[in-house]
């Protein structure tokens, strides 16, 4: 098989038609989206990890995962004059702008963290951790308990419905045979549901976010501090307001309220909509 070495941003997807040496750091640059398929053999030389900035879909099956191990894995490259031992490399970084980014039917060994992510927002499924040295898969420093050599899976709303089965494979392993086209459309067409549902969810919560604050201190706010000025049983303001001064600075401020509590509202459902995005 050929073996291709890599080093710095990756461009193009990785393919399970070669091997793959990493000599130094690689990365999925921010905004960007890097696939592999399955079947693929990733080896990293001391001292160098997968740094996932953008979003990573590595995607194998059950009888062709995606191996991440060492250069010295002699179950991958036969006998070694130096055996392959927990921290041979540095493992499998997943940054805080990389949300949305899926592991399935992955293995990952030898390594020193295994998955370290900086985001909840982010999926495994049926993976295996076997000898990695500190840690197989922490999210935000907290670690995770992980059974080597078991299949693992983890989505967010495991943090929030903790009955909810690790052995749960929540992706088939892609089919390719003629027969499978129909299946492999149907899957496609739930795969573009999900992305717009989970970015949709996402525009809708930043942007609820936004407008309910704005909304709060450049209107409900001053409204509130009208209404409260004008409704004071001060002499001089009984002369000078009318009770229409006062049902306008009531309408006022409760027209600005509705605004305030309908962006968060939009908030709160762009949010959950994000969240149940990583479920299906």
């Amino acid at each position: 098989m050929n073996v291709t070495e890599l080093s710095g941003e990756l461009s193009e997807p990785l393919t399970a038609d070669k091997m793959y040496h990493v000599v130094g750091d690689i990365y999925v640059p921010p905004g960007s989206s890097i696939s592999i398929e399955a079947g693929t053999v990733i080896l990293f030389s001391e001292f160098t990890g997968l740094h996932v900035q953008g979003t990573l879909y590595a995607r194998g099956s059950e009888t062709q995962p995606v191996i991440f191990t060492s250069q010295h894995d002699s179950s991958i490259i036969g006998t070694t004059t130096v055996p392959p031992a927990p921290f041979d490399w540095n493992g499998i970084d997943i940054y805080e702008s990389a949300v949305g980014s899926e592991l399935f039917y992955c293995t990952i060994r030898y390594s020193v963290y295994g998955i370290h992510s900086q985001t909840e927002y982010c999926k495994i499924t049926s993976s295996i951790f076997n000898y990695n040295g500190k840690a197989d898969f922490t999210i935000r420093d907290i670690r995770k308990e992980i059974t080597p050599g078991i299949p693992f899976s983890y989505s967010p709303l495991q943090d929030v419905m903790p009955n909810v089965s690790n052995e749960t494979d929540l992706l088939p392993p892609p089919e390719t045979t003629p027969e499978k086209l129909v299946d492999v459309i149907n899957e496609t067409h739930k795969s573009t549901g999900k992305q717009i549902l989970r970015y949709a969810g996402l525009a809708l919560g930043v942007g609820g976010s936004a407008y309910s604050a704005i909304s709060y201190f450049t209107k409900y706010k001053p409204a509130a501090d009208d209404f409260k000025q004008i409704s004071n049983p001060d002499e001089q303001k009984m002369r000078t307001n009318t009770s229409k001064d006062w049902n306008d600075a009531r309408n006022k401020r409760n027209t600005s309220l509705l605004h305030t509590v309908s962006g968060a509202a939009g908030a709160v459902l762009g949010i959950a909509s994000f969240s149940l995005s990583f479920a299906f």
